[in-house]
């Protein structure tokens, strides 16, 4: 089984090392005081006999603001490092970005020889708060481009969790990406306690917390991976639509259409820039089971007609098939509209009472 946890150190400067999966990160404690050191390129030259051992390396400096910090964000802070660094060296970080945080796309050369080029991580302590804002989706890509700027400042972020998800003692530290739809804006995410549910890959989850600083690295493919690092007071599940991009205008309808026991109500409409995103809901109150299908619905404006498009973000979706008895809500996505004009949205349903007779359930969405 892989090391994992705190190992004695096999450069031998410190007691222990911190191991994720076997492999020695940045992590370093003595005498019960936790730094970052980072490991050597190349294993540590062989003790002579008779000759003293070589001092161990000083602590890293450490300016007010570090020191200002409590010592359990700190310790989540190193922690985040730490874990963010091994990750990096297994190639499990996927978000490639360049320099000053700007986003680019993965390199597809080979790895480098592990012998002569060994990725490395980069940790940058929290430093005095220039900035202290409050984060939200609608401002996120700010903090990204410079985390450092915003330490000590608040978030409240939707993110999907990838990677491998690492508990040391209290601590739970995972990554997860704010902006899902284009995997970017990477986050890693230190939560002190029990966590409120059972926290995996793949799931959508909401963050209230403070802004530590970054971490930053290199991958196994050359790209510079940089990653804000937050400290989370809470964590809530969410779904794909909290981490939609904002909408440019959102239209509350509340209509609902009824046939034969059958009825689609059209919930909400958000216009935004990539997409539009219509949320419906479907009650089948007949005494059959009915047939839905998004794909077949349409919008019209005027003599222009849009079909509903596939999104793979992971949005909700209004089941096929519905038992009598069910209700089923769910997004059904178009592309991108001019938010300002008014818009008609058809959908197609029916029982499987083929006796019966439906039509088309349309739905006028006034302009702005």
């Amino acid at each position: 089984m892989a090391e994992q946890g705190w190992q004695p150190d096999p450069t031998g400067r410190f007691d222990e090392r911190y191991f994720v999966r076997g492999q020695p990160t940045d992590l370093v404690r003595s005498s019960g005081e936790e730094q970052i050191d980072p490991m050597p390129l190349a294993p540590p030259l062989r003790q002579e006999p008779g000759l003293p051992p070589p001092p161990a390396p000083s602590p890293a400096p450490v300016d007010e603001a570090d020191r200002s910090t409590s010592g359990g964000s700190r310790r989540a802070w190193l922690l985040i490092a730490a874990v963010v660094g091994a990750l990096l060296l297994v190639g499990i970080v996927g978000a490639v970005v360049g320099d000053g945080g700007e986003e680019a796309s993965t390199s597809t050369s080979p790895p480098r020889p592990a012998t002569t080029d060994r990725p490395t991580t980069t940790t940058s302590s929290p430093t005095t708060t220039v900035v202290a804002e409050h984060f939200t989706r609608d401002n996120y890509e700010r903090l990204v481009t410079n985390p450092k700027r915003y330490t000590g400042s608040t978030v409240d972020i939707v993110g999907k969790v990838f990677g491998e998800i690492e508990r040391e003692g209290d601590l739970t530290v995972f990554q997860m990406f704010a902006d899902p739809s284009n995997s970017g804006w990477n986050t890693a995410v230190a939560f002190r306690g029990e966590l409120p549910f059972p926290l995996i890959t793949g799931m959508y989850i909401r963050v209230r917390g403070t802004v530590l600083g970054d971490v930053s690295g290199t991958n196994l493919f050359g790209g510079t991976v940089k990653a804000v690092a937050v400290e989370a007071t809470s964590i809530e599940q969410s779904d794909a639509t909290a981490a939609a991009s904002p909408a440019l205008r959102e239209v509350a309808v509340g209509a609902s259409r009824t046939q034969h026991g059958l009825t689609i109500t059209l919930d909400t409409v958000q216009y935004a820039a990539e997409e539009t995103r219509v949320f419906i809901t479907v009650t089948n109150d007949s005494g059959d089971s009915a047939s839905f299908y998004d794909f077949n619905a349409k919008a019209r404006r005027g003599s222009q007609q849009f079909d509903a498009t596939f999104s793979l973000n992971d949005y909700p979706e209004v089941q096929s098939d519905i038992l009598p008895g069910v209700t089923s809500s769910g997004v059904v996505v178009f592309d991108a509209m001019d938010p300002a004009p008014p818009t008609q949205f058809i959908f197609e349903a029916r029982t499987m009472d083929y006796r019966l007779d439906f039509v088309p359930y349309v739905f006028d969405v006034p302009g702005a």
